[in-house]
């Protein structure tokens, strides 16, 4: 049941897997565009492949397992050749006596009956040396043909094999090393000759039975181990035969030397003479049957046969020799023996062909020797007792079994089961696959057609007749491009895919000719054209005229001679991918139409399939010559060249995009010309590359080429120190928060834009370095590199951490193999600049809180604010208060972070001035964070500021907003000596702010005024001041009609209000000013009509009141009191004089002017794209915050 579920599976996997092919072979088809019967011719192919490997690979098992008849009829010779003398000798001995009985059967009469060969059965006479197999075929008494194949004369034993021609068989009489070998290797390769030359001899029918010969004397002397041993090694060389030969034919058992069981001539002595060639034994009908079941039946037919002739001879006879009543017993008891080498010579196995065991035979060729008695041997009296024999040769039993039961034996030969299964298999498979290959042929020869078909269309639909020329050259070259693109694209479809062309030449042939016409066309319609005015453009040219425009015609001419010289020397164009579209105008007569982009494809189309070479020749020397005389009307010097490359559109200049991050822009950020670069110089050395083969003197034009080298190589070298020198700017392109920290995040590894900049400046600087002495400066981007791989190779690997200075030392060296010399032999210098650099690397590294918020960034900075390394030039004055230290006096990571680069200068460096912006760059990440917390911190400032001092201050009375603010508790003082303390410095002259690595901390100016302003006034203003206020008669202009009766004067403070009455007489009254308490000041003139009121308003209102009547008196006009005005106009009142006497008011009116305090919305800038207000305009306090004091 399992073994059928397996076989079931496999079916059902392999129409699987032919499903899948057949969909995958119908899909490929249809994506291809072919007609879907190429599925089938695909399938089918796909079949007659794997039927024909199944083939070839049954036939290979087949003639690997046959490998013992490897010799075929051309290799005989050599073979004998090749074996050792005594090999030889017999080998060939084999092969003569096999072409001697094969030349007299061709001969024979025979032929008359049909193939010679296969008239008469063969048959085999097979077993060990000396078991009777000659004896047995010499003593049967048949007619025979004697020839030199038969036995040797005089020769007892058979040398190979004899060849014994009876008048109804062949016998074949082996040599008993064939059975037994004797010696395993001389043995083994004779036997396989023989198989060879039966197997060649006779394919069809290769034997038509064997005859094994069991000897008497083997039976009476071995034990029954020994006679099942003796019966395996038969059965090997049974199976070897059957095997080899393909076929399973009957194998007959044949005792022999019977006569040496005592009795057996005793008993035959009785029998009458004609009786004694009878056969005994039995034929097997059943091939089935068990071949030890049919040996026990075939004994015991024997044993019984010979007990019934006993008493028949005795009756017949009277009274005979007891030797001859012993015999049936004598025999019988050989029986278990006999079995024991039946069962190992013909037993079945599931590793061996089971041979057919037809017949059981016994039989006794020559009678001699001695005798003994197996029954009687247990007498004491007759024990070891031996009897002659007579010494005769009368060939018992023997007779029929050869000429009557052998040759009728013959249709029971057949092909073996295994043989026959896999030849039938062999050939279906063969059958199978040539009619799949016939069909894929037949498909393929039809795809041919297919292909070529639809490879020759699209030119038929495009051009069903000749293009019509001579309309203009852009119409021509439309025309001609069109007709290149088809003949390109036949060549792809007609060379392209698996498919094959199966012979047909018809695609070829009319893609030659389509090539030869494009050229025509082409040389006729557009390229004369073309040249004739570029010539009329070249001759225009003198040696005055070098601008671009002479540059971009020499680039052209180089082109093309570069594209010929490329196709006459079968090579690869150098200048391949850069086509001189902008240096066509010069062959188009100094215009360039919208067509010009497909010339460079047509012109290497033409010069690849031209087929005039001379002609080529000609035009690529005209080409030459023409350049020639352009490079000298450029001048002497070869700059021109920088501008032409940077000119190139697939070469890109070098700007601060390529290393920053962000959508920002950088207004006129510094930029390396497309030409200063590595590519640039690769396009320009391949420019000069055909500019050489156009002059006429090369040695002159190399020193030209020399001088523009070190010419290059020095503005290459300006270009990148400039870069350099500005490539902070890049800044400028973070436009928003994310950037700035998405930027700074980088900082503290290896990957951020300084340190890629220092990389690239190796990569590009390594391609100029050998042409001319290189500055100090430039060496310091790829000793920064080394420190970069380093620093790499150790995050890589922790390991590392652990190594020592001489290991580092050890990797380093293998590190910079790949570095030039110069860094080389700084390789002890190096190894101790790595140590600062990983340093400086770690300190870094400590700026990582920054990026995580505005919070982190301003406790960072407001624990490491105003170090060593923070420390900023002083603003020059007198009383300069001292940088504010950090907390412990601890050195910060800037600090640390700015002696690392000192180490790395003194290590790393040559001391040059020029190495400037070199390691302005190495420190550019150090100032990068610095600037990125500083600018975190300030907004972070903003919010406390908002939190602490403004929100605090809006709710706070306009009376107590000098306390609030500046008192000793105030918010404002608060503010500055808590979270803004680290920022802020003060000198004589007021504060200002502090910086960091020479970067300000972003202070708005007006909140820096208002700590001046709050400074200034807690110096100058006293807590209480006291005027005497004395008052005077009111008067009125003469003209008026109405005069006022009274006039009020009120102070309002905290602790009361302080009052003036002024009836017209005098009066006065000590006033009490407390400017931290005090407010307005009001002076209210009372009419019959109504009364006046006059407002001095703020804290200040009684410094602004004593500064108006400083001079004893004050005049006001109608449009002092807007709401009395029409009043005061009818009642003809122009003017109003109010008079006080003053005394002690000196220090008030010392007091000075205070502008409007306004409390700053933010007190730091928060630029740079990091969020917030940058625009530090101040707004002014809401609910009286602010006001004039």
């Amino acid at each position: 049941m399992a073994r059928m579920l397996i076989t079931a599976l496999k079916i059902v996997l392999l129409l699987a897997l032919l499903g899948a092919a057949a969909v995958g072979a119908v899909l490929l088809a249809r994506h291809e565009g072919w007609p879907d019967w190429t599925a089938a011719v695909m399938v089918a192919g796909l079949l007659a492949v794997v039927f024909l490997t199944l083939f070839l690979r049954r036939v290979y098992y087949r003639r690997r397992e046959a490998q013992f008849i490897k010799r075929v009829v051309a290799q005989d010779s050599q073979s004998v050749a090749a074996a050792p003398a005594r090999e030889r000798r017999q080998l060939q001995e084999l092969q003569d006596r096999w072409t001697a009985a094969v030349r007299l059967l061709r001969s024979s009469k025979l032929r008359q009956r049909g193939d010679p060969l296969y008239t008469l059965p063969w048959f085999m006479v097979f077993g060990e040396t000396a078991s009777g197999k000659s004896t047995a075929v010499s003593h049967a008494r048949l007619t025979t043909i004697l020839s030199d194949a038969g036995p040797a004369k005089g020769i007892a034993g058979t040398r190979n094999c004899d060849w014994w021609f009876f008048e109804e068989a062949v016998v074949l009489d082996t040599t008993g090393r064939y059975a037994i070998p004797l010696d395993q290797e001389a043995d083994r390769e004779e036997w396989e000759r023989f198989l060879s030359l039966l197997s060649r001899y006779r394919r069809r029918e290769p034997l038509s039975g064997v005859v094994v010969t069991l000897p008497m004397n083997r039976l009476l002397s071995d034990d029954a181990d020994a006679l099942s041993e003796y019966g395996r090694s038969i059965r090997l060389r049974l199976d070897q035969l059957m095997r080899g030969l393909g076929a399973k034919f009957p194998v007959y058992v044949l005792i022999t030397k019977l006569d040496l069981v005592l009795g057996m001539t005793a008993l035959c002595d009785l029998l009458p003479k004609e009786e004694r060639g009878q056969a005994v034994g039995l034929l097997n009908a059943e091939e089935r049957r068990a071949p030890r079941q049919f040996a026990d039946a075939a004994l015991a037919h024997v044993s019984r046969r010979l007990k019934d002739m006993r008493l028949l001879l005795a009756a017949e006879n009277g009274a005979a020799d007891g030797k001859a009543a012993l015999f049936p017993d004598e025999f019988e008891r050989l029986i278990p023996l006999i079995d024991a080498f039946i069962e190992g010579a013909f037993c079945e196995n599931p590793y061996q062909e089971t041979p057919f065991l037809r017949g059981l035979f016994v039989s006794s060729g020559r009678q001699s020797g001695m005798t003994r008695s197996g029954v009687l041997g247990a007498l004491e009296s007759l024990k070891g007792k031996e009897w002659r024999l007579p010494d005769t040769g009368r060939g018992l039993f023997l007779h029929d079994f050869f000429s009557t039961i052998l040759p009728r034996e013959r249709g029971l030969f057949r092909h073996i089961d295994e043989y026959i299964t896999w030849r039938t298999a062999t050939r279906g498979l063969g059958l199978l696959a040539w009619l799949l290959a016939m069909l894929a042929v037949v498909g393929l020869s039809s795809m041919a057609y297919v292909k070529t078909r639809r490879a020759m269309d699209p030119v038929y639909a495009a051009f069903p007749k000749a293009p019509a020329l001579g309309l203009g050259l852009d119409a021509d070259m439309v025309q001609l491009g069109l007709l290149r693109d088809r003949i390109v694209d036949m060549e792809r479809d007609l060379h392209g895919g698996f498919w094959p062309l199966m012979g047909f030449e018809e695609g070829e042939q009319t893609l030659a000719e389509l090539k030869r016409r494009y050229c025509t066309w082409f040389r006729q319609h557009t390229l004369n054209h073309m040249d004739k005015a570029m010539n009329a453009q070249l001759a225009a040219m003198d040696a005055s005229r070098t601008d671009d425009s002479m540059a971009k015609g020499l680039e052209y001419l180089v082109w093309r001679i570069d594209v010929l010289t490329a196709r006459e020397t079968k090579s690869q164009p150098r200048l391949d991918g850069r086509d001189p579209v902008d240096g066509l105008a010069l062959a188009f007569g100094g215009r360039l139409p919208e067509v010009a982009a497909f010339f460079p494809d047509m012109y290497r189309s033409y010069a690849a399939w031209e087929e005039d070479a001379p002609m080529l020749e000609r035009e690529r020397k005209e080409l030459q010559a023409w350049a020639a005389r352009l490079i000298d009307a450029e001048g002497v010097n070869l700059h021109w060249l920088a501008q032409w490359a940077g000119s190139r559109p697939e070469l890109a200049e070098v700007t601060l995009d390529d290393f920053w991050p962000g959508l920002g822009q950088a207004p006129a950020g510094p930029q390396v010309g497309a030409a200063f670069t590595a590519k640039g110089r690769e396009a320009i050395v391949s420019l000069l590359a055909g500019l050489e083969q156009t002059v006429e003197d090369p040695k002159h034009f190399q020193g030209r080429i020399a001088a523009f080298w070190l010419w290059y190589q020095q503005r290459f070298y300006e270009e990148w120190r400039l870069f350099a020198t500005d490539f902070q700017m890049g800044q400028d392109k973070l436009a928003v928060r994310a950037d700035w920290l998405s930027a700074g995040a980088a900082m503290s590894t290896l990957d951020n834009p300084y340190f890629r900049l220092l990389q690239r400046m190796r990569t590009e600087f390594a391609s100029v370095a050998k042409l001319g002495p290189q500055p100090a400066w430039t060496h310091i981007p790829e000793r920064a590199t080394v420190l970069l791989e380093y620093q790499r190779s150790k995050e890589q690997s922790a390991s590392l951490e652990a190594k020592v200075e001489g290991e580092v030392k050890v990797g380093l060296g293998k590190m910079l193999g790949a570095f030039s010399e110069h860094v080389r032999n700084r390789t002890d210098k190096i190894v101790q600049a790595t140590a600062a650099f990983d340093e400086y690397m770690k300190q870094l590294e400590a700026f990582q809180p920054v990026t995580a918020s505005k919070e982190a960034a301003f406790r960072f900075a407001s624990q490491h604010y105003g170090g060593a390394g923070g420390a900023a030039p002083q603003p020059s004055g007198k009383n300069v208060q001292a940088q504010t230290a950090p907390a412990g006096g601890q050195p910060t990571a800037v600090d640390l972070a700015v002696a690392a680069l000192h180490r790395l200068r003194l290590l790393a460096g040559d001391g040059k001035p020029e190495e400037e912006p070199m390691w302005q760059i190495m420190g550019g990440p150090l100032t990068f964070l610095v600037i990125l917390t500083t600018d975190e911190s300030a907004c972070a400032l903003n919010d406390l500021w908002e939190a602490q001092v403004l929100a605090e201050a809006r709710n706070v009375p306009e009376s107590g907003q000098w306390e609030a603010l500046f008192g000793e508790k105030g918010l404002v003082n608060a503010f500055a000596q808590g979270p803004a303390k680290p920022f802020l410095r003060r000198h004589s002259r007021g504060w200002f702010s502090g910086s960091w690595l020479g970067v300000p901390f972003p202070f708005e100016a007006s909140f820096l005024d208002v700590l001046d302003a709050g400074s200034l006034r807690r110096q100058q203003v006293q807590p209480k001041y006291t005027v005497r206020v004395e008052a005077l008669p009111v008067n009125v202009n003469q003209e008026a009609q109405s005069e006022p009766y009274s006039a009020t004067l009120r102070l309002q403070c905290a602790a009361g209000q302080q009052q003036l009455d002024n009836y017209n007489y005098p009066d006065s009254r000590d006033f009490v000013w407390e400017p931290a308490t005090c407010g307005d000041v009001t002076l209210e003139i009372a009419f019959r009509e109504g009364v006046l009121k006059k407002t001095w308003p703020g804290a200040f209102g009684f410094r602004d009141f004593v500064r108006d009547f400083r001079d004893g008196r004050e005049v006001f006009v109608p449009r002092d009191f807007p709401d009395k005005r029409t009043i005061l106009e009818g009642l003809g009142v122009t003017s109003i004089q109010v008079s006080y006497k003053l005394t002690g008011a000196k220090a008030v009116l010392n007091l000075g002017d205070y502008p409007v305090l306004r409390l700053p919305q933010t007190v730091a800038a928060c630029g740079r794209g990091l969020g917030g207000d940058a625009s530090g305009v101040a707004a002014e306090a809401p609910n009286g915050a602010g006001g004039q004091q």
